[in-house]
């Protein structure tokens, strides 16, 4: 069984590229995306190889497996690289960094001041005290020329509860529940807290007070935003190539 119809699907919806735009990537017609989607057809083996390299995946990935958002971002490239950054780089101050494989521990242990001095950290200059990095995951925040991609890192300050009505849709926060991590603009409205998303196709959460464990305010955001273009692939590029730089210049210190 191939997997090709559901992958090309799922880089579509990932990316927010339309049928039509994917098909003249590629020289095809719209139908055949569809037809290709659905299982009604099977595309010719160049094409596949044309995907397969445009997207810098393997034949074995688009072909034999169900892809994921890390797959379809080479997340595991880009934090093997952050690691390697991790090690050499000597200046700044070491703060805590919250991967996506540290998350469901974390919402267990919000609250518990050697939960975080136990995970890795990233030492960047001038941060404020008591900062932590979060790694961003999903595609709530992706909009169809800017936004956040998945590996981006949210520097954030904890915000108290009781000063929680301070909060505007303006300022980007990260919300800690019971059970989710949530990425978001958020403002406070009649004693509850309403999180907006960039990405449109997703709706507007409102929680009350009382559900919200943890409130940190993002003040840096490591990433590259380009407003226009194929913006998401070009914004992923100029990632690696801002981590690749990074290396080379702690190396040579």
């Amino acid at each position: 069984m191939s997997f090709f119809g559901k992958n090309i699907k799922k880089i579509r919806i990932a990316k927010k590229i339309s049928q039509s735009a994917f098909a003249d990537l590629f020289q095809l017609k719209r139908g055949s995306i569809g037809a290709y989607e659905e299982g009604r057809a099977e595309a010719k083996i160049d094409t596949i190889i044309d995907i397969a390299n445009y997207f810098k995946l393997s034949l074995d990935q688009l072909l034999k497996k169900e892809l994921t958002i890390n797959d379809i971002y080479h997340l595991n490239e880009l934090s093997q690289k952050l690691d390697h950054i991790n090690k050499e780089t000597k200046e700044g101050k070491a703060i805590p960094l919250v991967r996506e494989k540290d998350r469901a521990a974390y919402l267990k242990a919000t609250d518990d001041f050697s939960f975080l001095s136990g995970l890795k950290t990233l030492r960047i200059p001038d941060l404020e005290d008591n900062s932590v990095a979060f790694e961003y995951s999903g595609i709530s925040m992706i909009t169809s020329n800017s936004g956040m991609l998945p590996g981006d890192l949210f520097i954030s300050k904890p915000l108290n509860i009781s000063r929680i009505n301070l909060l505007s849709e303006n300022l980007l926060t990260i919300i800690i529940t019971k059970d989710q991590l949530l990425f978001g603009r958020c403002s406070y409205f009649e004693e509850k807290v309403v999180i907006k998303f960039d990405n449109t196709t997703f709706e507007n959460i409102e929680l009350e007070i009382a559900e919200i464990k943890k409130l940190w305010l993002v003040y840096i955001i490591i990433t590259s935003n380009i407003p226009s273009g194929n913006g998401i692939e070009l914004r992923l590029e100029n990632l690696e190539k801002k981590l690749d730089d990074l290396v080379k210049e702690n190396k040579n210190r």
